[in-house]
């Protein structure tokens, strides 16, 4: 569930549930995604979530990918642990575990846009957290737990039972956390007792250990007889309140940013993770300004949508290379000459075939060599139907429009893609290429080889070639430089479903129409316009099927190229402040939509029920640029 379905799809739907099925239902549809063949590529190459190698942190002995935790009261059965790991955090939080099970409620609370707990321990029990971890696949993301108690147990109970917990759950958990957000008055004498008990059995198992507390805890007050036995403190922005314990509550954002910055002025080789009512990226940066080493999200993914993670980690990256001359130039350096030459003239190639293309199309419709392929004039052609060539100009131009607009579409990811660095330009670039270059080979469905797409593709493939020996070998990692939850990010959110859609929808047309132009050719309604059958055509000339059928497929692969461009390029590159993106879906639909739909209109072919599919490509097209044009010409930080 990306940002743009989950905020404009599924969550008015899950907020109109209850909160235990709506949180059960999500967690179990992603979960059975991830476990799909190719689910966990699916969610990866929907989401593009994989942190940059520069934001990496190395926190007590573990080497964790990015400086965000996903909470555990997200996820109280942990039925999404498997797709939650590949949404880029550093750390994943299987939340709190007692011996015993703490029933309770974790509901949300829409006013505080925090999740309101009966408890602060509300958990399943440790037998129900290791039949989890027993059926759990493979999990590259560090796992931590928190450690709870029985609430009624005394110091010696307490020590017995966590200590019985880390060597259970240490085949399973990298990271394990002493939470202390009950509000249990501890002794000064048996806090420093137990945290010796359960240190030693972590530095026994070579696990390493943190202390979970509000920002007004009674422990910091003896905090320099234990800070140094632990690898990292953990600040929470939990609120006990008559109604039970609300975490991510912003009301107390402010005492956990002055907590974390009084302890790392005072201890500044102690990591701190920072739990602050993270709901946006500036509140991360917040977080991670005022000294913390990691943030922790929890309701903001609820509230905000499954792509926080993203956006905290693409924001950090942002500011790393914003405040660091070295990396920009380091970043500015690594272009590959070669590779966007290549690819812009490829572009260039595809816009100067096209537009010749269109020329014939619009004026004698065919070249010599179709006459020759045929036997036939276009005088005699003419004659057999006197909508034929009407009806074969139509096909050309939509296949010329659209040869122009995957042109554009490749200028515009060589020069402001892979002239930058991206690695995500690239890999659009060469996935529509191959998809491109396939569809010569059409030919085989319908036995006709275009002279001239041949020539193209031998003119283009040395390109391409190129373009891949000489591309980039290192790229520089995605950044924005959005911070808010704003009404344009929110609209952008919408116009990025309309584009997806768009995408998703030429990429199904194109598949489709190569398959008719390899197959039965017509769809009834092209007979109904030429007022024949394809017999009547075949019996005619043997040879003018697969004349129409090569356009017809070649028009296919060519919009089957198209849209992945416009659904990878809607999936991958839209970002605040990224004016070029808006401006590739702009003039790269132009000449595909003028030369689709204005030669239906040239040509008489206004059959609604065949232009209804293209009349809602050009509605989610329209709606895509207005909705996303203030957020992406947006150039303020």
């Amino acid at each position: 569930m990306p940002d743009w379905s989950y905020r404009t799809l599924f969550q008015p739907v899950l907020f109109a549930m209850s909160d235990i099925r709506s949180r059960d239902w999500a967690l179990r549809a992603m979960r059975g995604l991830s476990r799909m063949p190719l689910g966990k590529q699916l969610i990866q190459t929907m989401g593009h979530m994989t942190p940059a190698k520069e934001i990496s942190q190395r926190i007590g002995g573990l080497d964790l990918a990015s400086p965000v935790v996903i909470t555990g009261e997200l996820d109280p059965r942990r039925l999404g642990v498997e797709p939650l790991s590949l949404f880029g955090a550093g750390l994943l939080d299987l939340g709190i575990v007692t011996q015993e099970p703490i029933w309770g409620k974790i509901e949300r609370d829409d006013d505080k846009k925090g999740l309101l707990l009966s408890h602060p321990w509300v958990n399943t029990g440790k037998s129900a957290l290791l039949s989890s971890l027993e059926d759990l696949g493979p999990v590259s993301t560090p796992l931590m737990v928190r450690l709870g108690h029985h609430p009624s147990a005394d110091e010696a109970g307490i020590s017995d039972e966590r200590i019985n917990l880390i060597r259970e759950l240490a085949p399973y958990c990298s990271f394990f956390v002493l939470d202390e957000t009950d509000g249990r008055k501890w002794g000064q004498t048996e806090w420093k007792e137990h945290m010796t008990a359960v240190t030693d059995e972590c530095r026994r198992l070579n696990k390493p250990l943190s202390v979970s507390v509000l920002p007004d805890s009674r422990l910091l007050e003896w905090e320099e007889d234990w800070s140094s036995e632990v690898d990292a403190i953990v600040f929470s922005d939990g609120i006990h309140t008559s109604e039970g314990y609300r975490i991510g509550d912003p009301d107390a954002k402010q005492r956990v940013l002055a907590a974390v910055h009084r302890w790392k002025n005072r201890y500044p080789d102690c990591p701190v993770f920072a739990s602050a009512a993270v709901h946006e990226p500036a509140d991360a940066m917040m977080c991670l300004k005022a000294g913390a080493d990691l943030v922790m999200v929890n309701a903001g993914l609820v509230f905000s949508g499954p792509g926080l993670v993203k956006r905290i980690n693409e924001a950090v990256i942002d500011d790393w290379f914003a405040g660091d001359e070295m990396n920009r130039e380091e970043n500015q350096s690594r272009t590959g000459e070669a590779a966007w030459i290549c690819g812009m003239l490829m572009g260039v190639g595809l816009i100067l075939i096209g537009a010749a293309a269109w020329w014939v199309a619009s004026t004698h419709v065919i070249l010599p060599y179709d006459e020759a392929i045929t036997g036939m004039s276009r005088q005699e052609i003419h004659a057999v139907n006197n909508r034929l060539l009407a009806f074969m100009a139509h096909d050309r131009i939509t296949l010329s429009g659209t040869m122009i607009s995957l042109g554009i579409l490749y200028i515009m990811l060589s020069l402001y893609g892979l002239r930058k660095g991206s690695h995500w330009s690239k890999r659009i670039m060469i996935l529509s290429c191959v998809i491109g270059f396939a569809s010569l080979f059409y030919f085989l469905g319908h036995g006709y080889l275009d002279p001239l797409h041949a020539l193209l593709s031998a003119v283009l493939f040395p390109l391409f070639w190129l373009m891949i020996q000489f591309g980039l070998t290192s790229f520089q990692p995605d950044r924005s430089r959005n911070r808010y939850n704003t009404r344009s990010w929110q609209r952008s959110l919408w116009g990025q479903l309309s584009f997806v859609c768009l995408g998703a929808g030429f990429s199904v047309a194109g598949i489709v129409i190569s398959v008719i132009g390899m197959t039965v050719v017509f769809v009834p309604e092209d007979l109904v316009f030429m007022d024949t059958s394809a017999h009547a055509l075949g019996e005619v000339n043997d040879r003018l099927l697969p004349l129409i059928a090569h356009d017809r497929a070649g028009f296919g692969g060519t919009l089957l190229a198209t849209g992945i461009v416009f659904l990878l390029l809607s999936l991958w590159g839209i970002r605040e402040g990224e004016r070029w993106v808006w401006w590739a879906f702009f003039l790269g639909g132009i000449p595909g939509f003028v030369g689709g739909i204005g030669v239906h209109i040239q040509v008489g072919y206004m059959d609604h029920f065949h232009l209804t599919p293209a009349y809602l490509a050009f509605l989610l097209y329209v709606a895509g640029l207005i909705l996303t044009f203030p957020y992406l010409m947006n150039r303020s930080k």
